[in-house]
């Protein structure tokens, strides 16, 4: 299966920042980098998280339209929107009593407490909301992005979700260092070849993402 659009986007956006930043410092022999290379590692790391985390929620982002766009239209329950409704962490109510309200003012309030794609809305607004809070790629913000959606737990690699989690953390001490400060001793070459690794678990994530579309568009 080819890549996505997107996917491949975030590849040439990586690619543009190992050219931009770190040059021809991938040689593998900085072990105590002097400032312009430390100043380059950084500005990789951290514009290479924010490119990462980009392409994530845009994917999710995809996915959840796609599972709303098809009930809408057909009345067609797909494995994503089912996950919203399971992920959604909100209480549902029991269905209203009756048919009609006691007051005819309760009408409209009434219906929604009948309708199952009022249900629907109420579980995707709350995911929605999830999404747009998300500050991180760390292994509970993958999980809460990704589970509600359909990607089952099984289908994550555990050693790529820690190097993901260890790279978020990285990012976040990245971010927050001063220039004069502890330097942080890793090599422009590390640190290219650990996002090549991230790349191999995100396109792995790319492909599941995509079947979920085309399995929606059947």
């Amino acid at each position: 299966m080819d890549s996505s659009e997107r996917y491949q986007q975030l590849g040439k956006a990586l690619g543009l920042l190992r050219r931009h930043l770190l040059l021809d410092k991938l040689d593998g022999s900085a072990i105590s980098p002097e400032e312009e290379t430390y100043t380059r590692v950084r500005a990789y790391l951290v514009l290479a998280h924010a490119e990462i985390e980009s392409f994530l929620e845009d994917r999710v982002k995809e996915v959840v339209h796609q599972a709303n766009k098809i009930w809408k239209n057909d009345q067609k329950v797909s494995k994503p929107l089912l996950a919203i409704l399971a992920f959604s962490g909100r209480e549902m109510e029991k269905p209203a009593p009756s048919l009609k309200p006691a007051k005819a003012a309760q009408q409209k309030e009434w219906d929604k407490k009948l309708s199952l794609t009022e249900r629907i809305n109420i579980a995707t607004r709350a995911f929605h909301e999830v999404l747009n809070n998300n500050h991180g790629i760390k292994e509970e913000n993958l999980l809460h992005l990704l589970l509600p959606i359909g990607v089952e737990a099984n289908d994550l690699d555990i050693l790529w979700l820690t190097n993901m989690d260890t790279f978020g953390k990285t990012r976040g001490e990245m971010a927050h260092l001063s220039m004069f400060g502890t330097q942080y001793q890793r090599s422009p070459k590390h640190e290219y070849d650990n996002i090549s690794l991230l790349l191999q678990g995100l396109n792995a994530l790319d492909h599941i993402l995509e079947t979920f579309l085309e399995n929606m568009d059947t």
